[in-house]
């Protein structure tokens, strides 16, 4: 571990706990061993025991959680110290102390510029990848840092459309890890949307598990979930191994926005109150708005006590622009019946022209 944390840079509230580390750690080490013996998990401890604590499941699956294969049985696809060291090669100092700045991530940054992280992702890429073989690999590579679990997130969710179940406990195992927007983002919209669309498990009842038992990561993690829902391109470095798999640059998760899922989204976690959950509850109704301005507008009117005067106003901007948008659509299908496809062959419509 101590191999692949070189040049981890850790925020600046961890030099103060050096002097009691030591004695932490024993303890820790303590709490670990009993921990084995007891018939229930101790609360509060899953950030500690990261690597030792055995995978437990916070919602109800269809089947026995899955056991992953320990490292030195694993086929070792997946080389987390590989990873790691192709992240170090490319620290730049200028790019740590950046995104430092808005980056506090319990396991350390390092310092990787964007465009560096997706070529490492997609290079990382393997078809043959799967969680039963290389859960434990996948594991080690998002614990040891931050941009590490990034390309652990990226791996993760171009796995999701074989093994949607596996990657939902993946993220039960992940969950209490994820104190960082970027993660949280990724999580959401690239493994927990899909996966539950593709396992079939209760929307809302995850949800609501998320809300009521985790932190303010979970909480923006399974709103971002949302995202997925939504006729909306993904966007970020963490797509890039599930655009490498499906060999395609443009990728969305559905044709038409499913309403109803929203709905349910949007109630659960429209009263939270933490500034960074409530910049992803905007950007997800917005988005709805956009792809749906009808449907967004009818539930504004349905909101008891009305919503805040920056969302309100966010959702009204997103319901125009989706006007807007259905109109320069409608305008475009008349043109092309009238006229057919042969007037048009680059596909656009400029109504100023017409």
């Amino acid at each position: 571990m101590a191999k692949r944390r070189k040049g981890v840079r850790q925020f600046h509230g961890l030099p103060a706990l050096a002097g009691g580390f030591l004695r932490g750690l024993v303890f820790v080490r303590g709490l670990a061993f009993v921990r084995g013996l007891l018939p229930f998990d101790l609360p509060g401890l899953p950030l500690l025991l990261a690597n030792a604590a055995p995978l437990a499941s916070t919602h109800s699956r269809a089947r026995p959680p899955l056991r992953y294969k320990p490292l030195s049985e694993a086929c070792m696809r997946l080389d987390p110290d590989a990873v790691s060291e192709l992240l170090e090669k490319n620290i730049q100092r200028d790019v740590a102390r950046k995104r430092g700045k808005h980056i506090k991530a319990f396991r350390g940054l390092r310092g990787v510029p964007v465009q560096e992280i997706t070529k490492i992702l997609v290079k990382t890429w393997n078809p043959k990848l799967n969680l039963i073989d290389d859960g434990e690999s996948l594991h080690t590579l998002f614990c040891t840092a931050h941009e590490d679990g990034l390309i652990a997130v990226g791996l993760l969710a171009a796995m999701v459309p074989d093994e949607p179940i596996a990657a939902l406990e993946m993220v039960d195992r992940w969950v209490t890890m994820v104190d960082d927007t970027e993660t949280a983002d990724a999580l959401g919209w690239m493994v927990l949307g899909p996966a539950l669309l593709a396992s079939g498990e209760p929307w809302l009842a995850s949800l609501r598990t998320y809300r009521t038992e985790h932190g303010w990561g979970a909480r923006r993690m399974a709103v971002m979930a949302g995202m997925a829902l939504l006729p909306i391109p993904l966007q970020g470095m963490c797509a890039a191994a599930l655009r490498e798999r499906m060999g395609m640059p443009r990728l969305q998760f559905v044709a038409q926005a499913d309403s109803p899922a929203i709905h349910e989204l949007l109630h659960v976690f429209l009263r939270d109150e933490d500034p960074r959950v409530v910049k992803s509850f905007i950007r997800v109704a917005r988005s709805w708005g956009e792809s749906e301005p009808d449907d967004c507008e009818a539930w504004l009117g349905t909101v008891r006590g009305g919503v805040a005067k920056r969302l309100r106003e966010e959702l009204e901007r997103g319901v125009k622009k989706g006007r807007r948008r259905a109109k320069r659509e409608a305008e475009a299908a008349a043109y092309e019946a009238e006229h057919g496809s042969e007037a048009d062959p680059e596909g656009g419509f400029d109504p100023d022209l017409h």
